[in-house]
């Protein structure tokens, strides 16, 4: 019998490297700091604009 996609996945794990995982928290901060004004602007405008208001059904997307 076959395998599918599903039996085959797995758990995303750091990595062992230290320097791989300092790379990889600077990349998330970097994400964080440059879209969090972007995001408050668009979650102000879901919470505030009737006409935006279905974007905050994307959230629990």
């Amino acid at each position: 019998m076959a395998m599918t996609v599903l039996e085959r996945a797995q758990p995303i794990r750091l990595p062992a490297d230290p320097t791989a995982r300092w790379a990889l928290a600077a990349t998330a901060l970097a994400y964080a700091v440059l879209f969090a004004q972007p995001f408050v602007n668009t979650a102000q405008a879901w919470w505030n604009d009737p006409e935006a208001g279905h974007g905050l059904l994307l959230v629990p997307l």
